[in-house]
């Protein structure tokens, strides 16, 4: 893709198990009813 900077890490990582399943996560639907209860406690001390 022209204009992108991409970051390219070289040969397999040794990133542990337990970090990987850790990554492994759903995605947050951000148009679901429940996303303000994720957001807001980020705000609240700003």
């Amino acid at each position: 893709m022209a204009g992108y900077t991409h970051l390219f890490i070289p040969g397999p990582t040794n990133i542990p198990e337990e970090v990987r399943q850790a990554m492994n996560l759903p995605m947050e639907d951000m148009r679901a009813a429940s996303f303000p209860n994720l957001t807001l406690p980020l705000f609240e001390d700003i």
